[in-house]
């Protein structure tokens, strides 16, 4: 992992010479007698006449700030001392709208905060000690952005007003703490600001699939449009997610959301066909609640088919098209031979053999594609050989004996 150089390693009290307001601690501090200067701030703020002045919050900050650098220390203790620090100078700042001791330093602590955090996140996930690395690079962070959004400024680094790379490396060390809720915190980061990039583009999907797992509709549903409108080429993905979203308990709630996105892209193969494969499942699937409107469910089947057929480089869609419109021929051809009455007998077959004829082009489809592959799978002989018998039935439906019979022999012949 890529570390800051030391350059931030500065003197801590390059000037506190010019702002002295309690003269004893500026000496202690200058002469680096650290305890000294512990003391003479503890006399200060217990003091009733300076208990109240906030310059005792810088000089708390600027302590703390050099005892954090103690080699001694572990990377918590560290982090301890650094954030009793940060805390500090940025009450003095409250208290003090000029806070002219950290004015006439330009403000530098802060930056040399940043590089303390950004060095004990990078040494703790050097170490595997990725909990710690994930505080640290976070209060780096943190640290960060409250320079940008004071405007500070520095010659040794200009930062960014959005760090992908301290924002990533904050992330992945959450990732590898299994801290789920601070990576997703992280990774959200770039979908708010619609950081794009193909390097990015995981980072969508993470967020997105984390709010889908999570049943969480509302971040979902704001996650999903901004991938859709940042990677449309992935759209497949995001609308799988829309899907996955709303489950399969609520059919009228799927289907009605299968109908948006299909009324939006409406030659789409895969919502075209997934949708097909729910409807095509409550019809004929074994254990399926069946569709209130039947007739209606099967009518809107053919017309996704229609549009999958049309768009698809292999026979999926045709298959189940095939096995779709031979249901329908069979149920009509069991009605046909169950009616007792003439005249209806005969409008009764009249629908079969439409049924049939229906079949036959989209049956003819699915046999030519697997005719034209060089190693047909066992499933793909397996659909061969239903379709053949799918024609053999058909053709005797239709009173074709003789074509119903070669289709027998080609049926015959198929090896699985």
């Amino acid at each position: 992992m890529k570390k800051i150089l030391s350059f931030l390693v500065f003197a801590i009290v390059a000037k506190l010479t010019i702002a002295q307001p309690v003269k004893e601690i500026d000496k202690f501090v200058l002469l680096g007698r650290w305890a000294d200067a512990e003391a003479a701030l503890k006399a200060y703020s217990t003091n009733p006449k300076t208990a109240d002045k906030p310059v005792i919050w810088y000089y708390r900050g600027v302590l703390d700030l050099n005892a954090s650098n103690d080699s001694l220390l572990s990377i918590p203790q560290a982090m301890v001392k650094k954030n009793s620090s940060f805390e500090a100078y940025k009450k003095y700042q409250m208290l003090d709208i000029k806070a002219e001791s950290l004015a006439e330093e330009n403000y530098r602590p802060y930056l040399m905060l940043y590089a303390g955090y950004y060095d004990l996140g990078a040494a703790a996930y050097n170490k595997k000690d990725y909990a710690n690395s994930y505080q640290a690079f976070a209060k780096a962070l943190e640290t960060e952005e409250y320079i940008v959004g004071k405007g500070y400024k520095f010659d040794e680094i200009k930062f960014a007003a959005f760090d992908t790379a301290l924002i990533m490396n904050t992330a992945l060390a959450a990732v590898q703490a299994k801290d789920t809720a601070s990576s997703i915190m992280m990774y959200s980061r770039f979908l708010d600001r619609g950081i794009v990039g193909e390097s990015n583009r995981q980072v969508y999907e993470i967020v997105v699939d984390h709010y889908v797992r999570k049943r969480d509709v509302a971040n979902a549903n704001k996650y999903i449009k901004i991938a859709q409108e940042k990677y449309p080429k992935d759209k497949d993905i995001w609308n799988e997610y829309a899907v996955k979203l709303i489950g399969k308990d609520n059919k009228e709630l799927l289907y009605a959301q299968y109908d948006k996105m299909l009324a939006e892209d409406p030659t789409n193969f895969t919502l075209s066909y997934n949708y097909a494969v729910e409807l095509y499942n409550s019809l004929y699937a074994s254990g399926e609640k069946r569709p209130t409107d039947v007739i209606f469910a099967k009518k809107r089947l053919t017309e996704l088919l229609t549009i999958a057929v049309a768009s698809d480089k292999g026979m999926d869609a045709a298959m189940l098209m095939t096995n779709h419109l031979f249901n329908i021929t069979a149920e009509y051809s069991l009605e046909e031979n169950a009616e007792k009455v003439a005249a209806k007998k005969v409008e009764r077959k009249k629908k079969t053999l439409e049924a049939a004829n229906a079949v036959i082009p989209y049956a003819e489809k699915v046999i030519s594609h697997i005719n034209n592959l060089a190693e047909p799978t066992v499933r793909e002989k397996a659909d061969k050989k239903n379709v053949l018998g799918y024609l053999m039935d058909i053709y005797f439906i239709k009173g074709d004996s003789k074509k119903a019979g070669e289709y027998e022999k080609l049926r015959t012949a198929v090896k699985i």
